[in-house]
């Protein structure tokens, strides 16, 4: 076992690449894939610890050491105990907990291993851990610390999470994703509970399938009454499993006790236009003195505003599709969705709007109000994403 742990850490410093797929073969009885998730990009410092002991993988050399490893990047430096520096570290370094404790960086604990490497002119710290411990870090992040009662509802977002990652393994990437909005929110494991890991548990390996291959299982905070078609947020052509759908019963949405499902800003006249024309600015690099007009020039069947377009003094321009929501910003944030009206009062310009995010796919409020109606998990999944199934993988 010690040889094959060796052997395994030789092969990860030496840098060398297997001959793999771009990501790995969806199958029945596959093995857990890892993921390798991006942390820190470019630090010019940071922290390692283990409970137990850190083993440092650096220059075809390796030790252990306890306490607290500082790590300055620029130039490459490894500190431990104070003041004693580890003589001749290089790119890659690892770091991997003695045991089974998790391995801290700057003071948070994680699962799996750190890897520090160097790509391009970029310096990248990068946590390596099995799906399944990814999934344990998304889940609390992206739907909460639900009361067991919710479970269904942590559950979808656990094989929902679990199938949006696999479409995202990439060997040819140094990572494969971000631990931020970007990708998906990934916390360390301090953020869960036995409820949330519990929901990854029970649906250990579980993915949606349509036609042999992943869904790509989108999902966003509040959809305000309706999810949209794929198509109308992102370039690409549509999705059977990502349609539009009415979220509710009876003329009631599941999200409708969302605090983003109904919302308001009001900008003053002279402060809107303000911000009209500095995101024209940014977006166009063009300097515009006066807004002749804004028109909302197209909207999707789900009712969120398609297309926008401004008359100005420098010609029209044309804003479509998600980069809607960041045109009228407010407190340097983007709208919270473009499912929304426009309308003046006085000096005011008022935004009226519901929902919170791209509204594609699965509809987290949407799923949390459908667990308390006694929906179980693959009825919620099967609501959002309607011509899949849930495929058990490893």
């Amino acid at each position: 076992m010690r040889k094959a742990f060796i052997l395994l850490f030789a092969i990860i410093l030496s840098g060398c690449v297997s001959k793999q797929a771009v990501r790995p073969v969806p199958r029945r009885g596959m093995p857990e894939p890892d993921v390798r998730i991006l942390l820190l990009k470019n630090p010019r410092r940071f922290t390692v610890s283990s409970d137990i002991g850190t083993r440092v993988y650096t220059g075809g050399k390796k030790g252990i050491f306890a306490g607290e490893i500082v790590v300055y990047t620029r130039p490459l430096k490894i500190k431990v105990h104070g003041n004693m520096v580890v003589k001749n570290a290089s790119f890659p370094l690892v770091f991997v907990p003695v045991g089974d404790a998790g391995i801290y960086l700057n003071g948070r604990p994680y699962r799996g291993y750190i890897k520090l490497i160097k790509h391009g002119g970029d310096i990248l710290v990068i946590n390596f851990v099995k799906m399944e411990d990814y999934i344990k870090g998304v889940v609390p992040r992206e739907m909460g610390r639900l009361s067991p009662e919710l479970i269904e509802a942590l559950k979808a977002q656990a094989v929902a999470a679990r199938s949006y990652a696999f479409n995202l393994l990439n060997r040819k990437k140094p990572y494969d994703l971000v631990n931020t909005e970007t990708h998906q929110v990934y916390g360390s494991y301090d953020v869960s509970t036995p409820t949330t890991d519990s929901a990854v548990e029970l649906t250990r390996g579980e993915v949606l399938m349509y036609r042999g291959k992943v869904a790509d299982a989108r999902y966003s905070s509040t959809c305000g009454g309706r999810t949209e078609n794929n198509e109308e947020v992102w370039p690409g052509k549509p999705l059977p499993y990502l349609r539009s759908v009415y979220d509710g019963r009876f003329g009631e949405p599941y999200c409708r006790f969302s605090p983003h499902y109904e919302w308001q800003v009001v900008y003053n006249r002279d402060e809107f236009f303000n911000v009209v024309k500095k995101r024209i600015k940014q977006m166009f690099g063009k300097d515009v003195n006066r807004v002749k007009y804004i028109k909302v020039s197209g909207r999707t069947r789900s009712g969120r505003v398609k297309k926008v377009e401004i008359g100005t003094d420098k010609g029209k321009f044309t804003i479509e599709k998600d980069r809607i929501r960041s045109l009228f910003q407010y407190n340097g944030r983007s709208l919270k969705s473009i499912l929304f009206t426009i309308r003046q009062k006085g000096n005011l310009i008022i935004i009226d709007g519901k929902g919170y995010g791209h509204g594609v796919g699965m509809c987290q409020y949407g799923a949390i109000g459908m667990a308390r109606l006694g929906y179980n998990y693959k009825q919620i999944l099967k609501h959002y994403y309607r011509v899949t199934r849930v495929v058990r993988l490893w």
